[in-house]
């Protein structure tokens, strides 16, 4: 389409190879530069009659994640701050600020509003094969992220798979390329029935692996599942891009390797210009060559990876509890067919604002 041409090119122009090589700006000891100041604002405004006349009512709303690519997390305004539990956590492995009423008390409509900024860094990871160290198998880090698990989940299938795909290749940073390309050229990408498979007990990356397409989280999944069936720390970080102006629920990847850190991988976004008509062939390359160990400044991490959630976990079962994109509902009364979640969630709102 028109507006996917002018995604790439605007996208390329801006953060792409012909831009970065003469970013001056660019600390040559850090892949992280280019920093992006945002002004988000959500907002419920629910109507007292949608809801239960009593009970409890929890509700968790996600927040910018402290990371090496994401900083400088200010939280402006969180009200009704006497409905907070505890303290907003930004650190950790999930991001987010729980509310909790008492509907027996709650006389007024529904009112919550919640504003925060913070920084995103553009990410070019200049890395040399050479210069790639040896896993710590003992960490654990590298047991965390090379093991079979929830949405990333592998057999000897995918194992299988990802040494046919790399070959004689042993090196990681080099294996990982030759999976991203894998996925980018041959996982097809398409909306997921995301509920349906997580009732069904399906892990995304076998859905994926079994059926060839999967979306951008799907996509996220199967490539850490390949990477670490192995031996590649991999995981799916989740929450949203700003490639339009506003929040768009997003997942990614990001595989580890020692002496540089988490590198990331989008292969649904590099796989935008191979569904792209319009575009030159050198565009088309350069585009997908460009989301492997680069990464754009146009995102908010809510969580690390997949599968991670708060730690006071809701009781109540969740549209899609993978990923924290749109706010957990629980509620004591009236909630079994998710009434009041409905009901919160179409009058919750979104803002974004780029301030530079």
């Amino acid at each position: 389409s028109a507006g996917n041409v002018l995604l790439v090119r605007y996208l390329l122009e801006e953060y792409g190879p012909r831009q970065t090589p003469f970013a001056t700006f660019k600390p040559a000891h850090s892949p992280y530069f280019n920093p992006k100041n945002y002004l988000v604002e959500y907002e419920v405004h629910t109507e007292r009659s949608l809801l239960p006349d009593e009970g409890s009512l929890r509700i968790w709303f996600p927040l910018p994640l402290q990371t090496a690519t994401q900083e400088n997390i200010s939280l402006l305004e969180v009200t009704p701050k006497e409905a907070v539990v505890g303290i907003p956590r930004t650190t950790g492995d999930i991001a987010y600020v729980l509310f909790e009423f008492d509907l027996s008390n709650l006389v007024e409509d529904l009112d919550i509003s919640v504003k925060f900024t913070f920084t995103h860094y553009q990410q070019q990871f200049d890395i040399d094969p050479d210069q790639v160290g040896e896993y710590d198998k003992e960490s654990s880090l590298y047991k965390d992220y090379t093991k079979s698990e929830g949405s990333i989940y592998f057999d000897e299938r995918f194992e299988q798979l990802a040494r046919s795909v790399v070959g004689d290749e042993t090196n990681p940073y080099l294996q990982a390329k030759k999976l991203y390309y894998y996925v980018v050229e041959n996982i097809k990408y398409t909306f997921m029935a995301h509920v349906s498979i997580e009732a069904a007990g399906i892990p995304e990356s076998l859905y994926s692996f079994e059926h060839g397409y999967g979306d951008c989280g799907t996509q996220s999944m199967i490539f850490s599942a390949l990477c670490r069936s192995i031996g590649i720390p991999a995981r799916a970080p989740g929450g949203f891009q700003v490639f339009s102006g506003q929040l768009g629920g997003h997942f990614w990847a990001e595989f580890y390797l020692p002496n540089y850190g988490w590198v990331p991988v989008d292969t649904s976004a590099g796989q935008i210009a191979t569904y792209t008509y319009g575009i030159t062939e050198e565009e088309r390359q350069e585009f997908i060559d460009y989301f492997f160990a680069n990464q754009d400044p146009l995102r908010l991490v809510v969580q690390n990876s997949v599968d991670f959630l708060p730690a006071e976990r809701p009781a109540d079962t969740q549209l899609l509890e993978i990923t924290l994109q749109s706010p957990f509902v629980e509620s004591e009364f009236g909630n079994e067919e998710f009434d009041v979640t409905m009901a919160i969630l179409d009058s919750f709102t979104m803002k974004t604002v780029l301030l530079k």
